[in-house]
């Protein structure tokens, strides 16, 4: 487990830009639309208006008292501590800068921005960067610069004094908000939620189709824009997925099978 030294520096805090999205599939049903740049971002709950010739995410905005967007104003807040969701993802281990809470409270499905949401209700200012990713979870972009300290050292909340408790709190205050798998069925006895619902719709495991399909579905926020995805998308990224293990598993196989040692047959004379 690691120690409160650990939580209070940031190993992975690196400027990490979002990976680059996979191309369109044979599937896909229409463009990409396009995303507003950071410097026409709206501080208003939902504004999606002065879209951009270019599609682009805003670098970095900030939440509101009220949960909406804001712009950034200076850099003050690079210096901030940061969060990424693995920190409180519950697939994750808790070691190699994974996890960082037990796993009793940590969030099977967690998003950036309604992690930026909870620490604004908790009373500390908050930058949220749709973009960023961490090395070790490309599916799940985003992350949150948070004023844990004010600039003379002083805890900003004297109940929240490190990135450990904070972290434990956030998760309390979204753990009744998660998704719900859909009822298990003989041909699905393990499932799990819609895509749009595991993952914010700038992820790069999302199809351009899936994300079209989402914005016309509406529904709630994905971490970012709406949410709806079409089942041929989602089955397609699953079938991907899975390859992709069946691939790995195989060359293991093949792997410790060359490094097995050979059985050396010696012949006696007679």
């Amino acid at each position: 487990m690691p120690s409160l030294e650990e939580y209070a520096s940031d190993p992975d805090d690196m400027d990490l830009d979002l990976a680059v999205a996979p191309p369109p599939s044979a599937t896909a049903k229409g463009k990409m639309p396009a995303m507003p740049p950071a410097d026409l971002f709206p501080g208003g709950a939902g504004g999606m208006g002065g879209m951009g010739p270019e599609p682009s995410v805003p670098k970095a905005v900030r939440i509101l008292y009220d949960g909406s967007f804001g712009k950034v104003t200076d850099e003050a807040w690079t210096r901030w501590d940061t969060i990424y969701p693995i920190y409180v993802d519950a697939k994750r281990p808790q070691q190699d800068g994974a996890r960082r809470v037990n796993a009793k409270v940590a969030l099977e499905w967690p998003f950036a921005e309604l992690m930026a949401k909870a620490c604004r209700m908790l009373g500390f200012e908050v930058v949220f960067e749709p973009s960023k990713t961490h090395p070790k979870d490309w599916e799940n972009p985003g992350r949150i610069k948070v004023q844990l300290k004010t600039a003379e050292g002083k805890p900003v909340n004297a109940s929240i004094k490190n990135k450990r408790v904070l972290l434990a709190r956030m998760c309390t205050l979204l753990a009744p908000h998660q998704p719900k798998a859909p009822a298990p069925t003989a041909s699905n006895p393990h499932p799990v939620p819609p895509i749009h619902r595991r993952l914010p719709a700038n992820s790069p495991a999302i199809s351009h189709g899936t994300l079209d399909e989402a914005i016309k579905g509406g529904g709630p926020l994905g971490a970012m824009f709406g949410g709806g995805a079409s089942e041929e998308d989602e089955a397609a990224i699953e079938k991907a997925k899975k390859d992709k293990e069946d691939e790995d598993k195989r060359k293991k196989e093949q792997m410790l099978k060359q490094l097995k040692p050979k059985k050396m047959h010696i012949k006696r004379r007679r």
